[in-house]
């Protein structure tokens, strides 16, 4: 990736996903090079899916109808840009293959409950 993200977290972080996808990277390139607005959108889609991922660790099972609508609306913003919607998609591939679950208590919040939240996260980012 040659673009420089205002924010060096959000780049390592979208460094580390992009791992090997040249593809991604091209088009990551292609959409916000030399425009810092549209950088600022990756940034933005960033912290979103994260802020998403994030609450799928640790809002308790009662609080899921308001938990999608969460989702439903970070995910919005990402919606009209494609590239916004593969970084996304890859942002949550790369979650689901991780083992560090810090902050999610496997107690309270399952294998399985989990894996469906990231199911709806997907679904929110593709409809």
């Amino acid at each position: 990736m040659r673009i420089q993200i205002p924010d060096p977290i959000v780049q390592e972080a979208i460094l580390e996903v992009l791992g090997g996808d040249s593809t991604l990277s091209s088009r990551l390139d292609e959409f916000a090079l030399h425009n810092t607005d549209r950088q600022m959108l990756i940034v933005e889609a960033t912290v979103s899916v994260s802020r998403a991922l994030l609450l799928a660790k640790c809002v308790l099972g009662q609080d899921e109808q308001k938990l999608r609508a969460s989702f439903q609306s970070e995910m919005a913003k990402l919606r009209p840009y494609e590239v916004l919607i593969e970084l996304g998609l890859a942002i949550v591939r790369a979650e689901s293959l991780t083992q560090d679950d810090v902050f999610r208590d496997k107690t309270l919040i399952s294998d399985a409950l989990f894996s469906d939240r990231l199911t709806a996260i997907k679904n929110c980012l593709v409809q």
